[in-house]
């Protein structure tokens, strides 16, 4: 799209006053077609800048991931029209069409009046029909209406910066569709959360040539368990926002309800809890009485609607 003038900054959108030609230039190609994994990319040209975009289909993942990489080149003079990358997804909702957005510890309902909203890893669109929840990594501004979403990649304004994000950008998005009522209030953070924050893997130890016996014992001495959780919550309708040291020793564990109701939450630990209690989100301990222990390694929180909580822990043998 191309904006007016009164696009120019990067915190006001001008009014879109028309489109530029979109030009192939790399025709649809099938990458992969695997067990596991399928991808077809294709490429276009608008103007000085050239989009790249791949389709993902995992085996056994219940969304479609779209890879964006952009090579922006837009600079325009102070009266010209800006260039405005924007993507659409239709959605067929049925009646009732309900906009759903992700915000801070928390999500609204918002209108469906296309106007360009901020939200963080996701925002849906639902129907009695079904609908859809568009997940991303990167960009936060979005656009509702009964007929679908879309989202701003980016955006040439001239002010603050007169020559912003030149070169070329990686944007992560993915679109998951659902039937009515499923996957529910809970599955949709979860599940954005799982996409934006995919897990980190890595090769721990490993064997040495031929011959280094005592070596080898003694690198598989070292190797870590085959599996070992640190903290688990098996409430799904929980999402921890950080986890981190704590200013003055320990560890905080922050998370709230995505839910809306109150119950209790259960904190598991790898190591057995020496000390526990309530903060603020400055490390302020705060006299709730919410939180108890149930064994040594667990801890009870009684979680409110759409609540934030902080709990600060001490674990045996262990400084932070």
């Amino acid at each position: 799209a191309l904006e007016g003038p009164g696009g120019s900054n990067a915190w006001n959108y001008g009014k879109v006053v028309g489109s530029r030609p979109v030009k192939s230039a790399r025709p649809l190609e099938v990458l992969e077609k695997g067990p596991v994994r399928a991808r077809v990319a294709w490429e276009s040209v608008s103007g000085p800048t050239r989009v790249r975009r791949e389709v993902l289909l995992y085996r056994g993942l219940p969304w479609v991931e779209l890879r964006v990489r952009v090579d922006w080149n837009e600079r325009p003079g102070k009266k010209d029209p800006r260039a405005w990358l924007r993507a659409f997804f239709p959605v067929d909702t049925g009646k009732s069409p309900k906009y759903v957005s992700s915000i801070p510890f928390g999500q609204v309902e918002r209108p469906l009046d296309g106007k360009e909203m901020p939200a963080l890893r996701w925002v849906d669109l639902s129907g009695d029909r079904g609908g859809a929840a568009l997940f991303n990594d990167s960009r936060h501004g979005h656009g509702v209406t009964a007929e679908g979403i879309r989202i701003s990649l980016m955006r040439a304004t001239t002010y603050p910066d007169s020559d912003p994000n030149p070169g070329r950008h990686r944007i992560r998005l993915a679109l998951f569709p659902h039937a009515t009522g499923d996957p529910g209030p809970k599955g949709i953070p979860r599940a954005a959360q799982s996409f934006d924050t995919p897990p980190l893997t890595w090769v721990m130890g490993g064997e040495g040539p031929r011959g280094e016996g005592k070596e080898k014992a003694q690198k598989k001495a070292s190797l870590p368990p085959s599996s070992f959780s640190f903290l688990s919550i098996q409430d799904e309708g929980v999402e921890v926002t950080g986890f981190k040291g704590g200013e003055d020793g320990g560890f905080l564990v922050r998370f709230f309800d995505v839910l809306g109701r109150a119950r209790p939450v259960r904190l598991r630990f790898g190591f057995p809890v020496d000390s526990f209690k309530e903060t603020d989100f400055v490390e302020r301990p705060l006299l709730s009485g919410r939180v108890r222990r149930v064994d040594g390694n667990t801890l009870e929180v009684q979680a409110g609607p759409w609540s934030i909580h902080n709990v600060l822990v001490r674990l045996e043998g262990k400084a932070r």
